[in-house]
C-alpha cells in the first residue's frame, strides 16, 4: 500500500512535465499573445472564435498581427509544436520567396500535407537533385510551344462546351439567376484531364447530355431569386479528383496533421479508391505516351497531344540528339503529371469564380472587356464566331489581363504563404532558428466593397494598426529588394476599389502591363514558385474571353454578389449566380 502514493505522485509528476512540454515553445523576444502562451491550443481556441464570427480561419493571422501592431509575430496551434512565426509586411515577404533562397525552402507543413495524395512530386520535395529532376521533366509543359498548340486548343473546345450548356441552361431559368460554380469545376477538370493526360473526362457534356432530356424545371415566383436547375451524375473520375483535391485540407483540420491526411487516403473507403483510381489513370497515361513515341525512327511521325505525350517526346528527341537510350516513364514523371492536375485544378476553377462574380458586380469593367474583345477580333465578329485559339494566344489583351491580375489581388486566392527555415537566421530584427515554420498571410480588400464606382475615402486597408518597419531591422538583401516592388500608394489609390487599371500606367502612348505595381503573391515567388502559372493564366483568358464573347452577364441584387468565402485548398466564393443573356456573334 506504500508504493500506491509513491504511483499516485510520480503520474502526477508526469503530467504536470508532459503538460508543461505541451505548452508553446515561444520564440524569445518575438510578440506573442500572452493569455495563448499558458494554454495547451495556444492560440487556436482564439483562431476558432474567430473563424465562427468570420467564417476565415487563415486570416486570423493578419489579425493577430494588427491585435498586437506588430509586423512579425508568433503564434501556437497544437500541443508539442514550434510556434509558427507571422509575417505581414510585404516587402519581407518577397524578399524571403526571391531572395533568400538559402535561408528558406518549401515549408515542411505544406510538403506533408501533399504528400498523403500526391507522392513524388515537387510539392512534397525540399530544394535539391530530385526537386530539380523532377522539375527538368515537365519544364518544356510550360514552354510557347506547348500552350499554344495543346493547352490553349483545349482550352478553347472545353470553354464552347460550356457554352452549349449555358444557353440550354439559360434558356430553362427564363432570366432567373443560377449558379455556375459547379460548371465551372466541371470545365475546369475537363480541360485539366484533356491537357496533362489526353484523358476526356465528359463532365460537361454529361451535363449537356442531362438537361436536354430533363423534365420541365419549376421556376420561382421571383424573377431575383436562384433557380435550381438539375444535373446529372457525373463521371467517377470527376468525383475522385474532387475527393483528392481536398484530401490536404484533413491534415489542416486535424491536430494530428499530416498523419491523419495519411491515414485517410489509405484507409478511407471512398478516398483510397479514387487515389488508387487515380494512380492507375496517370500511369496509364504515362505508359501510353512511352508507347507512343520510344521508336525513336518514328519519333517525328506522331503529334503529341497532351503534357504526358510532349515530356515523352521531347525525351526521345534529346536522347536521339545525344546518343543515349531514353528514359521510360517512372514514377517521378507521374509524380509531376499528377500534382499538376491538383494544382491547375484548384486555382483555375477558383479564380474563375470570383472573376464571374467580380463581372456581374462591375458591368462597366465588363462590358469594356467586351468592346475591346470585338474591336480587337473584327474578323471574328464578321464571321459570327468566337476568337480562334491562336488568336487568343498571340494577340495583346492587356485590359483583359488586367482584369485577371485584380481578380487575383482581390480574390487572394491563396490566404497566405509559408516558408520553413533550413538555418538559423533573422527576420525583422528576431533570431530564428532552424525548421522555423515562416507564413506571410495575404491582406485583401474587404469583399463588402461598395458597388459604385466612386473612390472610397479609405487611406488604406481598413483596421491595419501594424508599427512601421525600420530599415535597420531588414535583412541587407530585404533592403537591396526596396525599388523593385511597388507599394501601393494609400494618399491616392484606394485598394477597396476593383479597378483592374491599377495594373496598366495611364502615360500616353506607355501602354503595358505593370505586373509589379503592387504587393500580391498569388503565385508564390522565387525558385518554389508555382509552376503552372503560365497554364492558369492563358486558361483564365480563354475561358473569360469566351464567356464575355458570347454572354452578357446582367446585374444581380446586392444579395447575391458572391461575394462571400469559403476557405479550402483555396479561398473559394460561396456561391457563384449569373443571370445570363446569350449575345449572338
Amino acid at each position: 500500500m506504500a508504493t500506491l502514493p509513491l504511483v499516485l505522485s510520480g503520474l502526477l509528476v508526469a503530467g504536470l512535465l508532459l503538460y508543461r512540454a505541451a505548452l508553446p515553445r515561444l520564440l524569445p523576444g518575438i510578440p506573442h499573445d500572452a493569455k495563448s502562451s499558458r494554454r495547451l491550443f495556444g492560440d487556436l481556441p482564439d483562431g476558432l472564435q474567430y473563424a465562427a464570427r468570420t467564417k476565415e480561419f487563415l486570416s486570423f493571422l493578419s489579425w493577430r498581427c494588427e491585435q498586437l501592431g506588430s509586423p512579425i509575430v508568433q503564434v501556437s496551434l497544437r500541443p508539442f509544436q514550434k510556434p509558427l512565426v507571422v509575417v505581414s509586411d510585404s516587402r519581407e515577404t518577397f524578399d524571403i520567396l526571391h531572395r533568400r533562397g538559402r535561408d528558406f525552402d518549401q515549408s515542411d507543413g505544406f510538403r506533408l500535407n501533399f504528400s498523403a495524395a500526391w507522392p513524388n512530386s515537387t510539392v512534397t520535395m525540399r530544394t535539391g537533385e530530385q526537386w530539380r529532376y523532377n522539375r527538368r521533366l515537365v519544364v518544356e509543359t510550360m514552354s510557347p510551344a506547348f500552350l499554344r498548340d495543346i493547352d490553349g486548343p483545349t482550352t478553347h473546345k472545353m470553354s464552347l462546351e460550356l457554352m452549349k450548356l449555358w444557353r440550354r441552361k439559360a434558356e430553362r431559368a427564363q432570366g432567373r439567376p443560377f449558379d455556375v460554380q459547379s460548371d465551372l469545376n466541371k470545365v475546369t477538370n475537363d480541360v485539366i484531364w484533356q491537357v496533362l493526360l489526353g484523358t476526356e473526362v465528359r463532365a460537361v457534356k454529361s451535363q449537356i447530355e442531362y438537361l436536354s432530356s430533363a423534365e420541365k424545371v419549376d421556376l420561382p415566383a421571383s424573377v431575383d431569386e436562384v433557380v435550381a436547375l438539375p444535373e446529372g451524375s457525373l463521371p467517377e473520375v470527376f468525383n475522385a479528383f474532387g475527393l483528392l483535391a481536398e484530401s490536404s485540407t484533413i491534415a489542416r483540420k486535424s491536430v494530428f496533421g499530416s498523419w491523419a491526411a495519411q491515414v485517410a487516403v489509405r484507409v478511407y473507403p471512398e478516398l483510397s479508391r479514387a487515389w488508387r483510381l487515380k494512380n492507375a489513370i496517370v500511369k496509364r497515361s504515362a505508359r501510353d505516351a512511352w508507347n507512343k513515341f520510344k521508336d525513336i525512327d518514328l519519333v517525328d511521325k506522331h503529334q503529341a497531344t497532351s503534357a504526358a505525350e510532349f515530356v515523352v517526346q521531347r525525351e526521345v528527341k534529346q536522347a536521339q540528339k545525344e546518343g543515349r537510350k531514353p528514359e521510360g516513364p517512372s514514377k517521378w514523371l507521374e509524380g509531376e503529371l499528377a500534382i499538376m492536375l491538383a494544382a491547375g485544378y484548384d486555382t483555375t476553377a477558383s479564380s474563375m469564380s470570383w472573376g464571374l462574380n467580380y463581372l456581374s458586380i462591375h458591368q462597366d469593367v465588363q462590358a469594356k472587356i467586351r468592346r475591346i474583345l470585338r474591336e480587337t477580333f473584327p474578323k471574328a465578329v464578321a464571321e459570327s464566331r468566337e476568337p480562334s485559339p491562336a488568336e487568343l494566344y498571340n494577340t495583346a489583351l492587356l485590359y483583359l489581363d488586367a482584369f485577371i491580375e485584380e481578380v487575383l489581388r482581390c480574390s487572394q486566392l491563396i490566404p497566405s504563404l509559408s516558408r520553413t527555415t533550413i538555418t538559423n537566421t533573422r527576420l525583422l530584427g528576431y533570431d530564428i532558428p532552424i525548421g522555423t515554420t515562416v507564413v506571410s498571410p495575404h491582406h485583401r480588400p474587404k469583399r463588402t466593397a461598395p458597388r459604385s464606382e466612386k473612390p472610397s475615402t479609405s487611406k488604406g486597408p481598413p483596421d491595419t494598426k501594424l508599427a512601421p518597419v525600420k530599415d535597420s531591422a531588414r535583412t541587407s538583401s530585404g533592403e537591396e529588394f526596396q525599388p523593385q516592388v511597388n507599394e501601393w500608394d494609400d494618399t491616392s489609390d484606394d485598394l477597396q476599389n476593383f479597378r483592374p487599371e491599377r495594373y496598366m500606367p495611364s502615360k500616353e502612348g506607355d501602354e503595358h502591363l505593370d505586373l509589379m505595381a503592387g504587393p500580391h503573391v498569388t503565385f508564390g515567388g522565387g525558385t518554389r514558385g508555382c509552376f503552372g502559372k503560365k497554364i492558369a493564366y492563358l486558361n483564365m483568358r480563354i475561358l473569360l474571353a469566351i464567356i464575355v464573347w458570347n454572354f452578357e452577364l446582367l446585374p444581380l441584387p446586392d444579395e447575391l454578389s458572391g461575394l462571400e468565402s469559403v476557405e479550402a485548398n483555396t479561398v473559394t466564393p460561396r456561391r457563384v449566380p449569373v443571370r445570363l443573356r446569350p449575345l449572338a456573334g
